[in-house]
């Protein structure tokens, strides 16, 4: 394929993203005794969106791996990357869609002026 096919594969690509996923619930409760593993995300907003695997107790929550005991609070977490990955996107479309919604709002106050 030459630069300007995958450029338009690119485009084509970049369309098909505006979709809706499904919401994903949490389904690793928060545990009351002893720890959990599973997956959340982080930045559904922006650039640096992620996925990690966490431990949880139920008073902190920390990477796997980590050394050191983590943050405050035992949360609830996505049984696996999939789920967290998808969960992640339901939100990024929610947040899109509500920067898009803001916009729209600007432009009917544009368009009502006239």
């Amino acid at each position: 394929m030459n630069k300007k096919e995958q450029a338009k594969l690119e485009e084509a690509l970049t369309a098909a993203a505006l979709r809706y996923t499904a919401p994903v619930e949490r389904d690793v409760p928060k545990p009351t005794e002893g720890e959990s593993q599973g997956f959340v995300f982080y930045g559904a907003s922006g650039d640096s969106s992620r996925v990690e695997e966490l431990k949880s107790g139920s008073t902190s929550h920390w990477p796997v791996g980590s050394k050191y005991s983590g943050s405050q609070g035992g949360i609830s977490m996505y049984s696996t990357r999939l789920r967290a990955l998808k969960a992640l996107r339901c939100e990024a479309e929610r947040e899109c869609a509500r920067r898009l919604r803001n916009i729209d709002i600007q432009i009917e106050r544009e368009e009502n002026k006239v």
